[in-house]
């Protein structure tokens, strides 16, 4: 997981860059560094830019699923605020959006964005062909 030198002076953790919630080691360090700073006492701060697994046979195979879930259970026992901050030209998508959402822990976790960012549980096409209700495509 790609992350900022923290200085000495520096009170907050930073994830940045553009990540995808897998491969499953990627999850391991993501939650395990979440679990550290939860330990030290430390706001948290995401710069979400994440694309979310399928849930499809390979995400099962490599334990994504799994590794994603450790996340969830490290945001939701934080007892510090967490900022999550929707870069400019980001997306938060797919799984992604199940991982970050701020419904895990409402009291702790403010999700912001950029009016340039994006979230959406559907990847772009599939929500362009999605059936609704009546059964009709919109």
């Amino acid at each position: 997981m790609p992350m900022e030198r923290l200085s000495a002076k520096a009170c907050c953790p930073l994830f940045t860059g553009r990540l995808s919630i897998g491969p499953e080691d990627d999850d391991v360090y993501r939650a395990q560094a979440i679990f550290d700073f939860e330990r030290e006492g430390l706001p948290l701060i995401i710069f979400a830019n994440w694309h979310g697994f399928s849930g499809g046979q390979q995400d099962m195979y490599e334990e994504v699923l799994k590794e994603g879930s450790k996340i969830v259970d490290g945001l939701s026992s934080y007892k510090q605020p967490i900022f999550i901050y929707i870069v400019p030209n980001g997306e938060l998508r797919g799984g992604a959006w199940v991982i970050l959402d701020p419904s895990i822990d409402k009291e702790q976790i403010e999700m912001y964005a950029n009016v340039n960012g994006r979230a959406s549980v559907l990847e772009p096409d599939a929500s362009r062909q999605a059936a609704w209700t009546d059964g009709t495509a919109r």
